[in-house]
């Protein structure tokens, strides 16, 4: 999502640690500085691990589609980090396809 999501500035209003017995436990509010204002409650599944504390600033990226939940990022300086995630993944790919022909050559080879 972090490739596809819109960035949106937004504050962190309320951060609630509940107990349930299901489900996360960590709750953060955040509002939208720009655009509709809206209120969101992102969860832990969502990124919210009490990093954040009520008054801070944070970057959420939204769906675009409006299928998933708004996320919050990893940790305070999180802004830029889909390059480095596109490098790594096309390095894993290239390392992966060369290992597979590789092997295929050595097989053929006999």
């Amino acid at each position: 999502m972090a490739t596809v999501g819109k960035p949106v500035d937004a504050v962190v209003t309320q951060v609630a640690d509940r107990d349930q017995r299901r489900g996360p436990d960590m709750f953060c509010t955040v509002r939208e500085l720009g655009g509709d204002r809206k209120t969101y409650e992102v969860s832990q599944r969502e990124n919210c691990f009490g990093q954040a504390e009520p008054g801070d600033r944070v970057e959420i990226r939204k769906d675009p589609l409006g299928l998933l939940d708004p996320r919050l990022p990893d940790s305070p300086d999180q802004r830029n980090t889909t390059e480095i995630t596109l490098a790594v993944t096309a390095g894993l790919t290239l390392v992966l396809a060369g290992g597979t022909f590789y092997g295929g050559q050595r097989r053929r080879g006999r």
